[in-house]
């Protein structure tokens, strides 16, 4: 299996980047986080192309897509900054049905067509607190997947309350709970490991989307503005900064689909190279959005810009996703 793009991955690519950008513009945005924008129609829109069936297997009637289709698609909604993605309701059913749930646990499963379907969601609990509290579950509560150490457990959200928590990324909703009721489902400890990985790779490909957005509205602004009548990307100290900022960015996004390939095609790489991605996404994701915040000068540092938006959701992925160990120490100790 190549690393490279097929030509139906990058029509796939095409198609959501287009979807996006005519449906999540900054207004829209800005009215998700007053409450004031229809979240019916987004989903609805995504819920037409069918993508959560298409990664279903063909003998499931899907189009097997793979792993890197999946970090194709987590890349895009870093890019629009996708209100659904974190919460991981657009391919968290897909991703969950397909590759988790065997043939014939899955099609005996209450929530395996409503899941396929898109008519219901599932969401990750990656913490627990105090007393067995569940914490930051992103986006829907149809269903929550609680992981505990090795262990992962799946929630009938209904019969739960919920409490919301307060989030650095306004575009997003958090809520806490403690599960009393029985799981519905448990995984195996393969299963979750493989869940685990596939996860940190979803946030790290989000991670690069949003720094190549970045690093595109700040070529745009340097282009613009200008400084003693010169376009401040003119400037030596100016480009060699936006150089750093595009090496890392291609540095993080070539991580995470190597790690998204190795879902596919060497499972014995999968968690070294899925742990690399993520914290590389940490170490380095916050800082480029950071970079192109001071390159946009006065008005970048505004928070009424949207950059302040991307910062907001590069540093919670951060935080939930976050390691003391470097990426370089992790690819280090394999030699």
């Amino acid at each position: 299996m190549s690393l490279a793009f097929t030509a139906e991955q990058r029509e796939l690519q095409s198609t959501v980047r287009r979807l996006f950008q005519s449906l999540i513009t900054s207004a829209y945005l800005r009215k998700r986080i007053e409450g004031d924008a229809d979240r019916r129609e987004l989903q609805a829109k995504i819920n037409e192309l069918g993508l959560h069936i298409s990664f279903l297997s063909e003998e499931l009637e899907g189009l097997g897509l793979g792993f890197k289709d999946l970090s194709i698609l987590a890349f895009e909604g870093g890019r629009a900054l996708l209100p659904e993605w974190s919460s991981v309701n657009l391919l968290g059913g897909a991703l969950f049905v397909s590759r988790i749930i065997s043939k014939e646990r899955g099609t005996k499963a209450p929530f395996y067509k409503a899941l396929v379907e898109g008519g219901k969601s599932i969401s990750f609990a990656l913490f627990n607190g105090a007393e067995g509290v569940s914490r930051f579950i992103a986006g829907g509560t149809d269903l929550v997947l609680v992981f505990n150490g090795d262990d992962a457990q799946v929630f009938d959200g209904d019969s739960t309350s919920f409490v919301k928590e307060q989030s650095l990324d306004l575009t997003l909703e958090y809520q806490s709970s403690k599960f009393s009721a029985p799981p519905i489902f448990r995984l195996s400890k393969d299963e979750s490991e493989l869940l685990r990985s596939a996860l940190n790779i979803v946030a790290a490909s989000e991670m690069a989307g949003l720094c190549e957005r970045a690093i595109e509205m700040t070529i745009e602004q340097v282009t613009v503005r200008k400084q003693f009548d010169v376009p401040v990307g003119g400037f030596q100290a100016v480009q060699h900064k936006l150089a750093d900022m595009h090496v890392a960015a291609e540095s993080l996004r070539a991580l995470a689909n190597f790690a998204a390939w190795a879902c596919d095609a060497s499972a014995e790489q999968v968690a070294l190279a899925s742990r690399a991605a993520i914290t590389q996404a940490c170490e380095q994701g916050a800082e480029i959005i950071e970079g192109a915040i001071q390159l946009h000068g006065g008005i970048g540092f505004t928070w009424e810009h949207d950059l302040h938006l991307y910062l907001r959701r590069a540093r919670t992925i951060t935080a939930l996703y976050g390691s003391t160990v470097s990426a370089g120490d992790l690819l280090s100790a394999v030699h």
